[in-house]
């Protein structure tokens, strides 16, 4: 198995230095260079492309975030941001401007879970490095194109209606879902670039032996999503039973709260915390009775959300597409099979 190629940008000689000799003890890892600048990492890039970088946020002259929006968009190349200070707040901030994640800064040599974090880190990157990034042309840079080239053209997809790289796809069904959810789910690679939330509305005692049917149909991971659960490419994230899920600066988060449309989880709730994550995401309400996730697509399609209801002909029941179609939440509507390729279509995978 080939290493896995990665840049280390960091302004402290001491921190650059440590996160190179962490990734270096990984047999994973090729470390191309550890660089104490954007402008040296985006020349660098354009001569010997990693597959993932890591970058120290926020970095001392302030250029972090000129730096991750160049290296994720024009190189298509995930960023890890390694983050100091507020991690919630610079998190968020790193994730807005293109990084795949954020990933919490050196821990100390002399913590008693040292060793485990060490190993964490590298389990990160060599996740996010195979997160699937659309190129695309900036106009902003601080370094002149003579400095740093157009970056290489091979391998470029088609782009998505959605801004940015694909972070997350939202699924909703009810009755008739769990087949229509497979049909859909099959047709996607285990490296699909980015997490699947579902919520499928199921009684509590089937909801684990619908994660087991669905895990054995299809090549995709699943599993019951978890409370502040870092959610990563290639994974299906199931809303337990009884619980609101809520994704949140790319984690899951469990709520009880309100049954919304006699539903708990609601599909409402899981799109309108899509909607307000600021990311890249894609919206889909399949087959059930009722109106459940209509408001929560129309507010996902408003944040600029690329948004699908299974058409009429398809569905078992056609009451939760009717109902988002009426209120204008849906960008298109596709019979159950054109679902899956067209999310391939929109994450760019051949």
């Amino acid at each position: 198995m080939s290493s896995i190629r990665v840049l280390v940008v960091d302004d402290r000689p001491d921190y650059r230095l440590w996160v190179q000799e962490v990734l270096q003890k990984d047999g994973r890892f090729l470390v191309l260079a550890s660089l104490p600048n954007c402008e040296d990492a985006l020349r660098f890039i354009r001569l010997e492309p990693p597959q993932a970088v890591t970058i120290r946020w926020p970095m001392g002259d302030g250029s972090s975030a000129t730096c991750v929006r160049h290296v994720s968009a024009q190189f298509a190349t995930p960023v890890v941001a390694l983050v100091d200070g507020d991690f919630a707040k610079n998190e968020a901030q790193a994730l807005r401007q293109g990084a795949v994640s954020a990933f919490l800064a050196r821990p100390d040599r002399q913590h008693h879970d040292y060793a485990r974090r060490c190993r964490a880190l590298c389990d990160h990157v060599a996740a996010m490095s195979k997160v699937h990034i659309i190129r695309r042309k900036l106009g902003d840079s601080p370094f002149s194109s003579a400095d740093i080239g157009e970056g290489p053209s091979a391998g470029e997809r088609p782009p998505s209606p959605s801004s940015g790289q694909l972070m997350a796809v939202g699924i909703v069904a009810s009755t008739g879902g769990p087949a229509a959810v497979c049909e859909i789910l099959r047709k996607l690679p285990k490296d699909f670039p980015a997490p699947v939330l579902l919520v499928q509305h199921i009684t509590s005692e089937f909801s684990q032996s619908f994660v087991d049917w669905l895990s054995n149909n299809i090549g995709l991971r699943v599993t019951l999503a978890e409370h502040e659960e870092f959610t990563l490419p290639g994974t299906v994230y199931v809303a337990p039973p009884d619980y609101h899920l809520h994704w949140e600066n790319r984690r899951t988060w469990l709520r009880k709260g309100e049954r919304e449309c006699w539903q708990r989880p609601s599909g409402n709730v899981l799109f309108r915390s899509m909607a307000e994550s600021t990311l890249s995401c894609i919206g889909v309400i399949l087959t059930g009775l009722g109106e459940d996730g209509a408001q929560g697509l129309l507010a996902l399609r408003q944040s600029g959300a690329h948004t699908i209801a299974q058409d009429r002909s398809s569905c078992v029941v056609y009451g939760m597409p009717k109902a988002a179609v009426r209120i204008g939440a849906v960008d298109e509507e596709l019979a159950l099979e054109r679902i899956g390729p067209r999310l391939l279509e929109l994450a760019g995978v051949p």
